[in-house]
């Protein structure tokens, strides 16, 4: 039995069928119980449970209707069969926690932030030396490795962080790269894997200044239209990690963006509108035919949780002030311009009178 993605504790489960060769477990009933023993066999300390596999070939299904009790040792010591019963064509895809990593693991990278142009620094600090290790982008596509050790030879891979990383290594107790040139698109999930102790760790890159935003103050005039909209796609490369965000504007108050793109706008149809289709990561405000009432400040809060991820702690706030200006909306100039220009009528008037 193996996973298929070796390089990772998370992948497709596969057994080796006679005659037919390495091949996928039917996911249809497959239950907790089933992956612990599964974790159990290759050599990892529990499951942590099935999910749905994304951007994995196709694959034949050679195993069906596993049921194991989860004190078995291997996956062959439960109930299972090797003939399709039933319409299955997904395989199952389980992820382990290693096997003492928390022993051999003194310190980890966990959160790094960091913005645009800076610099950035992963380091592991192990209990044991190890000589032979890789390190990995998990991009949302395909996991990218940016370098591997193995008996002291170092193999740069050829990716977009080929100039821009370079190892640490000190007596390979302690492990780890550093990344230069710090783009967006480098926000995401790293990872150290050492394969003879089947040790996957992973560390969170943050970079802070990711948001496109609206300017700090945005002036507009009474009737006009405005729009205010944020920029927040980058987050979805961060795999395993949940975007909570919360709107504020003055005819809202503070609520949730859902809310307000669910609720809010349908109770309050001549108040907002919304561009369509709604994306969570791209929320924008339209306002037709703005008034003094709709001046204030609009802002929103981004809040980072990960059930996977624990130790995760960030948050931010973008805030603009919109200034809607006071004007005649007959002749479109300021009323004070109006004032003066009649005050300069009357004193030209009365300097010809005098005269």
């Amino acid at each position: 039995m193996r996973l298929a993605e070796g390089t990772s504790i998370s992948g497709r489960l596969e057994v080796l069928s006679p005659g037919i060769g390495w091949g996928g477990v039917c996911n249809a009933g497959w239950t907790a119980l089933n992956t612990r023993v599964a974790c159990r066999q290759l050599g990892f300390l529990d499951g942590a449970g099935s999910y749905h596999c994304n951007h994995i070939p196709a694959v034949s299904l050679v195993l069906f209707q596993v049921s194991c009790f989860g004190n078995e040792n291997v996956l062959f010591d439960c109930n299972s069969t090797a003939t399709p019963t039933e319409t299955c064509t997904d395989p199952v895809c389980i992820q382990c926690v290693c096997h003492q990593c928390f022993e051999f693991l003194l310190q980890v990278p966990g959160q790094k932030d960091a913005t645009t142009q800076s610099a950035v620094s992963f380091e592991w600090h192990l209990k044991h030396n190890i000589t032979a290790f890789e390190f990995l982008f998990l991009s949302q596509k395909n996991p990218q490795t940016l370098l591997y050790v193995e008996n002291g030879k170092v193999i740069q891979e050829h990716t977009r962080f080929l100039h821009r990383i370079q190892l640490i290594n000190v007596d390979y107790e302690t492990v780890g790269f550093n990344l230069t040139n710090l783009t967006v698109a480098d926000m995401g999930i790293y990872s150290l894997f050492v394969p003879n102790r089947l040790l996957t760790s992973k560390a969170v890159l943050i970079v802070t200044d990711f948001a496109v935003v609206p300017d700090p103050v945005v002036h507009r005039q009474i009737n006009d239209a405005a729009v205010l909209s944020w920029d927040l796609v980058a987050l979805r490369q961060l795999s395993d990690i949940s975007c909570e965000i919360l709107l504020t504007t003055p005819a809202t108050g503070r609520l949730h963006l859902d809310y307000y793109n669910t609720y809010w706008l349908r109770d309050n149809p001549h108040r907002h509108s919304v561009l369509q289709p709604t994306d969570k990561l791209h929320p924008t405000i339209v306002i037709d035919k703005l008034t003094a009432k709709d001046a204030g400040n609009y802002g929103v809060e981004v809040i980072l949780t990960s059930s996977v991820y624990q130790w995760l702690n960030f948050s931010w706030q973008f805030a603009t002030n919109l200034v809607v200006d006071d004007i005649d909306s007959d002749s479109n100039v300021p009323i004070p311009t109006i004032v003066l220009g009649i005050l300069l009528g009357l004193a030209v008037t009365a300097n010809i009178g005098l005269i």
